[in-house]
């Protein structure tokens, strides 16, 4: 799922042009079932399992758990910047292939959404299932004050859901949505794909000598997922739907032909998700926690999930329960067909998609009819003829990503987008001022994908007043007298959606967010945008640094960091710089350890 720096790669190093892309360059594809093995801390409450994964028909189905007796302790070591660990039921499960839940939830699943609403859709043998997110289903709170002189947030590892308002948090999956049929794939008949110009993430695949087929989107348009399975048989459809929770205390029911959802978090953020089941012909049971549908053709399953968060520092950033908001948007849709839902979000999504095309050239046609998964494998091999088909596919997932994880009105991409399997995401799955929060939205423009550019600049408006009192939060800290009458403001290194930061402070972040509201204007020439939003911010982001950008003297005389005076002499490079040169004091570096003399990054701005 970490895949906006390949996809983003592809964006700076290709040129772009205006030839039509072919069909085989606009699918990532598979013919192998996902597999579909929870978190350990997911309860399954034995109404569904993983038992299928790996497996076709005709295999030997293992008894679960596959290892009974797992070795004690649990092996972990250092990988990257976090920590690896062996789960000896997904290593046996996935034979080898990967340690433990997560690293599946990285790699497998296909990824769906509208900016608002996602899932990660892993299509398997014996089981679908759906993790689903809602992007504003957050823990934690605007986490005032400081710890220490250097005006420090407290941000250590403070992300799950029992973190109240006055901490920092992180983000939240809703629940994973199960829909099992209870038998593996038939060997050669399976596919799934994300269809990057439809807009779709579809699969095939025959089980017991029935063909079923899939479709699954979030619509922007309408703000419910879609989800639709049809036999190719009538009467032959056959399938369990059930919720697999992500906390114990999340509240799980059946209602009616509806599977819900209910969590209030401890900062009082509430979150209402509902699975709506409608079949043509057959019958829909239920049986203790889930639903049964047997004997249909078809099935259509409307997804809505609502929390009351809203952005508006003004209200708390507090709106109506989400069971208000659920049932208003669902009874917008009410008399909608499937067909006009699915051409609602077809068209809103082609209407971004359509509007840049790329054309690298041909691949050897060998290439095209592979899956993605082995024209990948080659390209890293360097076997072969080059695939330049294979870039194209990248660019264009790369602004698939985009539309699907950033629209106007909602929140804007963290650093997984917006789909999360865990309650303590790397980070908190926050927004990170160093690099990565820029480096998400570097697509939009170049890729003319600007109004996907929007969710950014429109919650950095909305969190202005709370940047505010951070700024003043970390000046009192400093010893600086507090004083922000032009409302300038600073961020630290890490913020969330109540405006609350987190770690250190980042003191050139604001101004390189600054770019961003620049960049909008420059590639849209919108002069009222520029006059009513981004001139203002910009104007108050100058203001602080008028103040505060400290000058240089000749060759770097004067240089501080980490609030301590630098030997110049160590660093031939500062040699050249002229007096007068303006910096930003005391600059550091998040990815080189600690403030200090050692740490050779700073940013300076003339």
């Amino acid at each position: 799922m970490y895949v906006y720096g390949m996809a983003l790669f592809f964006v700076m190093s290709s040129m772009l042009a205006v030839a039509k892309t072919p069909q085989a360059n606009a699918r990532v594809w598979s013919d192998v079932p996902a597999f579909t093995q929870v978190l350990e801390y997911q309860d399954e409450r034995s109404l569904t399992s993983d038992q299928y994964d790996g497996l076709w028909e005709g295999d030997e189905v293992p008894a679960l758990p596959r290892v009974p007796q797992p070795s004690l302790p649990m092996k972990r070591w250092r990988e990257g910047e976090g920590i690896n660990y062996l789960n000896e039921e997904t290593h046996r499960c996935t034979k080898g292939k990967y340690p433990n839940p997560i690293r599946i939830w990285e790699a497998e699943p296909y990824p769906i959404g509208n900016g608002r609403l996602a899932a990660s859709v892993f299509h398997g043998s014996g089981r679908d299932r759906y993790t689903l997110n809602e992007v504003s289903f957050w823990s934690g709170g605007l986490n005032a004050g400081t710890i220490n002189a250097h005006g420090d947030k407290s941000y250590n590892g403070e992300h799950g859901p029992e973190i109240d308002a006055e901490g920092f948090g992180g983000y939240q999956p809703v629940v994973d949505l199960i829909v099992d049929f209870k038998a593996p794939v038939q060997r050669g008949t399976f596919t799934r794909a994300i269809a990057l110009d439809q807009g779709l993430v579809t699969a095939t695949a025959i089980r017991k000598k029935v063909k079923i087929t899939s479709e699954a989107y979030c619509s922007f348009s309408d703000q419910v997922m879609v989800i639709q399975y049809t036999a190719d048989q009538p009467a032959s459809l056959n399938a369990t739907f059930v919720y697999v929770p992500q906390r114990p205390e999340d509240q799980l029911s059946v209602e009616g032909e509806h599977l819900v959802f209910r969590r209030t978090l401890a900062n009082g953020i509430s979150c209402e998700a509902r699975v709506c089941i409608q079949q043509t012909s057959g019958t829909l049971r239920q049986e203790g926690e889930t639903l049964v549908l047997q004997d249909a053709t078809t099935c259509t399953l409307i997804v809505a999930i609502e929390t009351n968060y809203q952005m508006d520092a003004i209200t708390g950033f507090r709106g109506e329960s989400p069971a208000t908001r659920i049932e208003h948007r669902l009874n917008a849709i009410k008399k909608q067909s499937v067909e006009c839902l699915k051409a609602r979000h077809q068209a809103d999504y082609k209407a971004l998609y359509n509007r840049l095309q790329l054309d690298l050239g041909a691949s050897p046609e060998t290439a095209q009819t592979q899956p993605t998964y082995q024209r990948l494998a080659a390209y890293r091999k360097g076997d072969g003829p080059h695939d330049v088909g294979l870039e194209e596919t990248l660019f264009n997932f790369g602004r698939y990503l985009m539309i699907c994880t950033s629209r106007p009105g909602s929140l804007p991409a963290g650093l997984q987008g917006i789909w999360n399997t865990m309650t303590q995401a790397p980070w908190g799955n926050d927004y990170h001022s160093n690099i990565n929060f820029q480096m998400v939205y570097w697509l939009a423009e170049t890729g003319n994908l600007s109004d996907c550019h929007l969710a950014m600049l429109d919650y950095l408006n909305a969190m202005r007043e709370p940047f505010r009192a951070n700024t003043r939060d970390y000046l009192s800290a400093i010893g600086e007298p507090p004083e922000t009458p032009a409302g300038e403001w600073l961020v630290y290194t890490s913020h969330n959606p109540f405006g609350g930061g987190g770690w250190q402070v980042n003191l050139p972040g604001a101004a390189w967010y600054g770019l961003h509201f620049w960049e909008h204007y420059a590639f849209t020439q919108d002069k009222d945008y520029l006059r009513q939003q981004a001139y203002p911010i910009m104007k108050e982001l100058c203001a602080y640094w008028m103040k505060h950008l400290k000058p240089l003297g000749k060759g770097g005389a004067g240089f501080q960091s980490n609030y301590q005076p630098v030997d110049v002499t160590r660093y031939p490079e500062l040699l050249r710089l002229p007096e007068g040169l303006l910096v930003v004091p005391n600059g550091w570096s998040p990815e080189h350890g600690p403030r200090g003399m050692t740490n050779k990054s700073f940013l300076n701005f003339s």
